[in-house]
């Protein structure tokens, strides 16, 4: 099974601020089932890293370290309950270098720092604010705030700001649109339940 290639890591470009953090560890590729994913890695003993187990994290340069010596893919950051860093994951809308529209639309509107995933077609956007409770995934939009890890390139994309902006007015508008709730049909649309759901796109486009 061919190993995917993945965007090598840009150290310079990563915020200060996310450098300065102990919630930092390496990741690895692995085939599992029937598809590549991401193993966590404890960036000093190279063990299995967790999200609930911060002795398995380590510092920004821990993290690169470990990368360095090629028993690891990339790094990560680990979102917490306790920092107030929101992860936006934008999925599939990066082709040829052009960004698709409806994903360009959502990086403007929360304007904060933006780079390329490891696999090159997909947008990670970091603010700082907190989520609304409920859903976090939708079609090709992901919005987390704790309890993940997030894979950084450090491949920022041009245009947006090098540091990690206050967005929690947007960062709440953006979720309640995106996983907003069933809504009634007209009259004369209406079916058995007397309810429909807005698709993907829909949603998308409400988003923008």
């Amino acid at each position: 099974m061919t190993k995917p290639s993945i965007l090598p890591l840009r150290v310079d470009a990563i915020p200060p601020d996310l450098a300065a953090s102990n919630q930092w560890v390496a990741w690895q590729l692995a085939f599992r089932g029937d598809k590549w994913t991401k193993i966590p890695l404890c960036p000093h003993s190279g063990g299995n890293a967790a999200v609930d187990r911060p002795n398995t994290w380590g510092s920004f340069a821990n993290a690169v370290s470990y990368r360095q010596t090629g028993r690891a893919d990339g790094i990560a950051y680990v979102l917490t309950a306790q920092d107030p860093i929101v992860a936006i994951d934008l999925d599939k809308c990066v082709s040829a270098a052009t960004v698709e529209t409806w994903a360009a639309e959502i990086i403007a509107r929360l304007a904060s720092y933006t780079e390329i995933s490891p696999s090159g077609s997909g947008i990670r956007i970091l603010c700082r604010g907190t989520l609304p409770p409920g859903r976090r995934r939708r079609g090709h939009i992901e919005m987390y705030s704790d309890g993940r890890y997030v894979t950084i390139t450090g491949h920022h994309v041009a245009g947006t700001p090098k540091l990690i902006e206050n967005r929690r007015a947007e960062l709440a508008a953006l979720h309640a649109e995106v996983f907003a709730k069933p809504v009634k049909q007209h009259q004369s649309e209406r079916s058995g339940s007397g309810l429909t759901t807005a698709d993907d796109h829909e949603l998308i486009e409400r988003a923008k």
